[in-house]
């Protein structure tokens, strides 16, 4: 291994708040490097953004990598080698995975059962928002997966599929897909919008305000399609402000 990766080795070990982000790119670490790097991902706390461009990484390597992910929100995997085999690992802990917000799997050599696999996983995975997987050797079976695991995951807003060997029906019901989550974004921002509101004036003026800059009826839509994910605190306070203006007239 070269000095530059024992170094960072060393401080990712150490826990350096100073170091966030890591861009460790065509330095040719390979399957030994990225699993020596994986070991000390294990033991830090700090990084959150991981860029291995061109390192010619493979499929053991990715393997050791991903199951060491636990803060980082992006990872950059671009023009390695992790394949099928790879993907597959990566799926496996994506669909539990609650940091990682974006992926770039760019020339990864990866076809359609890796496809399939990070599919599946996107139908149970509610963090991630970007996926790219340009320049790889994804065929229908595998575009069709991803298409289906769209209509199911709500939160993936951008994926890139240019350079593959997908129809142009196929990604047009991709497209179709990624633009109906951005829509459900757009109405969740609204939403949450409306509850920041409801929240502050009901603190400020107490369960039994008089609420009229409120739409009920939203809130009533909120309270019955909140999120699991949403805090019990939130629901509370929507409901009270819902009981309290039943007993007035707005």
């Amino acid at each position: 291994m070269n000095q530059e990766l024992n170094y960072l080795i060393a401080r990712l070990k150490a826990n350096d708040s100073n170091v966030t982000s890591i861009k460790l790119t065509s330095n040719n670490i390979g399957d030994k490097g990225a699993i020596a790097l994986a070991k000390a991902l294990k033991e830090n706390r700090t990084l959150t953004s991981i860029n291995l461009f061109n390192n010619n990484i493979g499929g053991e390597g990715a393997i050791a990598l991903i199951d060491a992910l636990k803060t980082n929100t992006t990872l950059t995997f671009d023009n390695n080698n992790i394949g099928d085999e790879g993907a597959i690992a990566l799926a496996e802990v994506l669909g539990s995975n609650k940091t990682l917000t974006s992926i770039k799997l760019t020339s990864n050599n990866i076809g359609d059962k890796g496809a399939i696999a990070l599919a599946e996983a996107l139908k149970e995975n509610t963090t991630l928002t970007s996926i790219n997987l340009t320049s790889n050797n994804i065929g229908g079976v595998g575009a069709i997966a991803l298409a289906e695991a769209l209509k199911e995951n709500i939160t993936v807003t951008s994926i890139e599929l240019f350079v593959n060997k997908i129809t142009h029906d196929v990604l047009d019901n991709i497209e179709i897909a990624i633009d109906d989550n951005k829509r459900i974004k757009e109405q969740q921002l609204t939403e949450d919008h409306k509850i920041a509101v409801a929240m502050g004036l009901h603190k400020r003026l107490g369960a039994k305000s008089f609420i009229k800059t409120i739409d009920v009826d939203i809130l009533k839509i909120v309270v019955k399609s909140s999120e699991p994910s949403r805090s019990p605190q939130v629901r509370q306070t929507i409901e009270a402000l819902l009981e309290s203006n039943t007993e007035r007239s707005i």
